[in-house]
């Protein structure tokens, strides 16, 4: 795995996501990619926005989503590990107002897009809601015959400061559906499954 692997990765997922052929049958936006500031550190910040029915009429309420890419079953463990991203943002959110301010930025950066041409999804952004943020953990060529992964969520922590997702493929795409976003309990059952 090498870090221009993964950046590609990042960029295929934010393309298909807010301006490809599928965007608007996906169920999230992507409104920056490589977000850092002094305080924390995302490979994409974006936003839950559900493609059916009424929801996909709201432009407040929305979840803000902080996705970490891992590519590949050597990015899983270690440093920048899926365990040390549960850690950075239980710092991030615990922070004074971080989680506000970020907030405020991205509705700010999604009108942006929108405007721009670089959002296909047809409102603007009012407001994100209350609710946690999702820790959306997207990985990318997961070997299923390595033992990595399994063991990786095994002894993942939860977050009590995010809910945790783990993002797997829809069908060889890169354009995220809900079906295919799994909370980490869940995500835990699925993986100990397949092995």
């Amino acid at each position: 795995m090498t870090a221009k692997e993964e950046r590609e990765a990042q960029q295929i997922i934010l393309r298909d996501n807010n301006f490809g052929g599928v965007s608007r049958a996906t169920d999230y936006y992507f409104c920056d990619i490589e977000y850092a500031n002094s305080h924390g550190r995302f490979d994409l910040v974006g936003v839950h926005w559900p493609s059916k029915g009424a929801d996909r009429k709201q432009s407040a309420g929305r979840r803000l989503v902080l996705a970490e890419v891992k590519y590949g079953d050597g990015a899983i463990s270690g440093k920048s590990g899926l365990h040390s991203h549960i850690v950075d943002i239980n710092n991030f959110v615990s922070q004074g107002s971080n989680l506000a301010d970020l907030k405020a930025e991205m509705v700010t950066v999604f009108n942006q897009k929108r405007a721009l041409g670089l959002l296909n999804c047809g409102r603007d952004l009012e407001a994100f809601s209350d609710d946690p943020p999702m820790l959306m953990l997207v990985l990318v060529n997961h070997d299923p015959d390595s033992e990595k992964l399994r063991k990786a969520l095994a002894t993942l922590p939860s977050s009590d400061l995010a809910d945790v997702y783990i993002a797997a493929s829809c069908c060889m795409g890169y354009g995220l559906f809900d079906p295919a976003v799994s909370p980490l309990e869940d995500a835990r059952v699925r993986f100990e499954a397949s092995l």
